[in-house]
């Protein structure tokens, strides 16, 4: 199966692309640094895109929100 997302780079470029009302609360350091909102805002993308078939479930089950 072909997916949209291989990686934890990509997942992450669509996620900002996909939440720009977002962007202004992102902080440096990771996916533990950022506000409960973006982390919340994460999982339920990360969620749907696996669902969706966009990313394997491995991808799903180990992917982080890069800074």
């Amino acid at each position: 199966m072909e997916y949209t997302y291989t990686n934890d780079d990509e997942v992450t470029e669509a996620f900002w692309s996909e939440y720009p009302e977002l962007v202004p609360l992102r902080r440096d350091g990771g996916q533990n640094r950022q506000v409960t909102d973006v982390r919340c805002a994460f999982v339920d993308f990360v969620d749907r895109c696996a669902r969706s078939g966009e990313i394997s479930e491995d991808l799903a089950q180990s992917t982080t929100l890069q800074a």
